[in-house]
């Protein structure tokens, strides 16, 4: 909750809703007192995401970069190059805390061509 917290609420009152970095707010983003006392529906929730990692020197993505990325959505590095091979796992995948499941790769000198 964005809005510092009263004691008591009037009609017509407003609260405003906000998400922790990496998290993407979906739904409303504020609800208002009503006369009966309650609060107008609250559908609202923050979506953990992925902000776009890079790619490494020498390589590239399989798909053009995206702002963000939700949790299990997944990018596939190669080296398009034959002179480079990646020397870690190719595929990092968006993971529930906002954050990516491995280090992106690095292309580096393939010392057998």
């Amino acid at each position: 909750m964005l809005s510092p917290p009263r004691p008591k609420y009037h009609r017509g009152d407003v609260l405003l809703f906000g998400c922790l970095p990496n998290h993407m707010l979906t739904g409303g983003d504020f609800v208002v007192c009503q006369a009966n006392g309650k609060w107008t529906e609250f559908i609202t929730k923050c979506d953990p995401f992925c902000r776009y990692p890079g790619v490494p020197a020498h390589g590239a993505s399989t798909s053009p970069p995206k702002d963000y990325y939700l949790v299990g959505e997944k990018i596939v590095f190669y080296c398009p190059s034959p002179e480079y091979k990646l020397n870690a796992e190719n595929v990092l995948t968006c993971i529930e805390a906002g954050k990516w499941s491995r280090k992106v790769p690095m292309c580096v000198l393939d010392r057998r061509n």
